[in-house]
């Protein structure tokens, strides 16, 4: 539009008036030309709406129904799929209880006979039963898996937690090598290349009078849990990384 102003102003400064006139005819023509189609076409689409908007009103209608629908079969998908994870989750909890379970006696015999021999040497009552090895608790949950729990009295106040764990792991572990445990046919599981002792300590804690023994019999998802807490144990014993800075600024 700024060269059509230009060129008409140029034509009428120079008298140009033929080309001042054909150009200024030429622009109104294709203005009136474009204003004119636009008029039909907005007289178009008016009728259109006018005699069309039952039919408008009928699609749009059936297309909000048929989205709202398809939104409505997507989220009851999902909330089926979700209870059908939660279930098979909560059933996969109680088989992993009742593995627990079954494993308590094994796992108690075991232990039992490890703090026969190694009771005085770290400051624990030697059991007489195995019912004195019972927790109140037997199994318990923790981090998604299942640790059977087991009690033993102290001979004094002072005892080292970790001394003692250490004791009865390798204990376990020389055991488990030379087949003394007959309760257990399998000597450690294989995770990640890994070759883990298949009767692990997993904590101790010292309630008073007594101290509580969490162990496990290993599978993937312990094994799992273990080397995500050692991973974690190694990133928080890396240095913090420190920026110098220019103390004069």
């Amino acid at each position: 539009m700024k060269q059509i102003y230009e060129r008409l102003r140029q034509y009428w400064d120079y008298g140009e008036w033929g080309y001042f006139i054909l150009l200024l005819f030429i622009t109104l023509s294709t203005a009136i030309f474009f204003i004119g189609i636009l008029c039909w076409a907005l007289e178009a689409i008016f009728n259109f709406l006018v005699f069309k908007f039952d039919f408008l009103i009928t699609v749009g209608a059936c297309v909000g129904v048929v989205v709202y629908l398809w939104n409505s079969s997507k989220e009851e998908k999902r909330i089926k799929l979700q209870a059908i994870e939660e279930q098979h989750a909560e059933q996969s909890a109680e088989m992993d209880k009742a593995v627990a379970e079954n494993n308590y006696s094994i796992i108690r015999q075991c232990l039992f006979t490890v703090l026969s021999e190694q009771a005085d040497n770290i400051g624990l009552v030697k059991p007489s039963t195995f019912s004195e090895m019972n927790s109140p608790s037997r199994i318990i949950s923790c981090n998604g898996f299942y640790l059977c729990q087991f009690v033993v009295m102290k001979k004094g106040t002072a005892i080292d937690l970790k001394l003692i764990k250490e004791c009865l792991q390798m204990r376990i572990v020389q055991k488990l090598n030379a087949g003394e445990f007959p309760e257990l046919s399998v000597r450690s599981h294989i995770y990640n290349g890994r070759a883990y002792p298949i009767l692990y300590i997993h904590t101790l804690e010292d309630t008073g009078g007594y101290i509580q023994i969490n162990t496990a019999l290993v599978n993937n998802k312990y094994c799992q849990s273990l080397e995500a807490s050692r991973y974690a144990q190694q990133q928080n014993a890396l240095p913090a990384t420190t920026i110098s800075r220019d103390v004069d600024f």
